[in-house]
């Protein structure tokens, strides 16, 4: 079981333990390369990436297996993220921000996608952005 949590000053943790009901969690790697305070991070389903969102609207991706070394920065917010959300397939990103908005992204690539009519049945890991395809109709 891995946690992954965004601190102060742009610092991204990793901890680690065999027991989500675990106190004390042990710190098993810290890394400082965001100048910006991180507001939400989020593992991959396969757990080969790590997202952190931050303070200057900009998605920050790491590759886990490379030490997370930084591979792309995705750029298109307006405004800070508020929820991200990874496809079971690991492959694309949902976002939201403060200004409601949600785009959709190509983790491998870096890159926002255009299109987002071709991912209405995307299937995803989890569900905790307020906008999307699968709650369209209930916001006026």
């Amino acid at each position: 079981w891995q946690q992954a949590r965004g601190r102060k000053g742009g610092k991204a943790a990793e901890s680690e333990t065999d027991d989500e009901a675990a106190v004390g969690i042990k710190l098993k790697n810290e890394k400082k390369d965001i100048k910006h305070s991180v507001n939400k991070i989020l593992f991959s389903p396969d757990g080969r990436t790590l997202v952190a969102a931050c303070r200057d609207y900009f998605l920050y991706v790491f590759d886990v297996d490379a030490g997370y070394k930084k591979v792309a920065i995705m750029k298109g917010h307006s405004t800070f993220v508020t929820h991200m959300d990874f496809s079971s397939d690991s492959r694309v990103l949902q976002s939201n921000d403060a200004a409601r908005e949600i785009l959709y992204w190509d983790v491998n690539v870096g890159k926002q996608l255009a299109n987002s009519f071709d991912l209405r049945d995307t299937v995803w890991s989890t569900w905790t952005c307020v906008f999307g395809w699968s709650v369209q109709g209930i916001w006026e």
